[in-house]
């Protein structure tokens, strides 16, 4: 081989090996630029996990404070019921026990009540068999939230009021008509139901004892102008002659109809001698 042909040989195998070694470079280069993105991916993949595992960690914090929470307010709750339920239990309590107390007292009360004189003005108004009361007692007749009575039992005018108020009661009083028509029944009745008793008339709470001619009731009021019931050519304070100091006819007793409802039945009213003795009336509250 000539030196010419050595020298080629030599550029050719130098410029093979510069053709190699840039090869090699290239391949270095990119395996290495490979290598970068590989690590790149997983660094990106390592972040995207990280991130998503935080993301998880957060909420299963967030799910357990929730929890948390809600089962301390649940507590909360059930502690202030409970202290609710128990303070209402113990004013139930408390309540009862004063009712009970109440209750007892009121029963003692009652007791003391009917073992003492304090009921004997109630029994007067009760049967003490059936235990059943009425407005007012035995033998008298209700009317208008007031008791009558008309004894069958004669006296002057001054005994029978006494009489009255011994039984705490005073002479019957007409307030108007219906009060009239009630007790002109009532002497009428009676008279009707005793018929063999001398029964002239029943004494009312009536009178003109201390000035003639002005009649006052007994409770102290004066005759209504429209509430009047004189028997025909009454009051005419008559004096009869037994009446030796002539002091007239100043008491009124109600005169019964002989018949109930004829004409002018209602005017009953006559003034009679005051000494004389007569039925009477007598009126009281009713029992409530």
């Amino acid at each position: 081989m000539t030196g010419v042909e050595d020298v080629q040989l030599d550029l050719r195998q130098e410029g093979e090996s510069s053709d190699y070694k840039s090869a090699l470079s290239s391949v270095i280069i990119s395996t290495d630029e490979e290598e970068s993105d590989r690590r790149q991916m997983q660094n990106s993949w390592l972040k995207r996990l990280r991130s998503n595992w935080q993301a998880v960690l957060i909420g299963i914090l967030v799910v357990l404070f929730c929890s948390l929470t809600a089962v301390y307010i649940a507590q909360i709750y059930d502690l202030q019921r409970l202290t609710a339920e128990s303070q209402l239990m113990e004013e139930t309590t408390t309540l009862l026990k004063i009712q009970n107390n109440q209750l007892q007292a009121e029963n003692q009360h009652q007791l003391s009540i009917l073992s003492t004189d304090k009921m004997a003005f109630v029994w007067k108004f009760c049967n003490e068999t059936t235990l059943q009361c009425a407005r007012c007692e035995p033998g008298w007749v209700v009317h208008d939230s007031r008791c009558f009575f008309l004894s069958p039992e004669t006296f002057n005018w001054e005994r029978a009021r006494s009489k009255c108020i011994a039984m705490g009661a005073d002479m019957a009083v007409v307030l108007n008509a219906e009060d009239q028509e009630f007790l002109t029944n009532l002497t009428f009745d009676f008279h009707q139901q005793h018929p063999n008793v001398s029964f002239h008339s029943a004494w009312i709470g009536l009178q003109d004892i201390v000035q003639e001619g002005k009649y006052q009731w007994v409770d102290g009021r004066s005759i209504d102008k429209d509430v009047f019931y004189w028997m025909p050519q009454e009051p005419n304070n008559a004096i009869p002659a037994w009446d030796k100091v002539q002091e007239g006819q100043d008491c009124v007793a109600i005169v019964p109809p002989k018949h109930r409802g004829q004409a002018n039945w209602l005017y009953t009213w006559d003034d009679i001698v005051c000494v004389g003795s007569r039925n009477f009336i007598c009126e009281t509250m009713a029992f409530t």
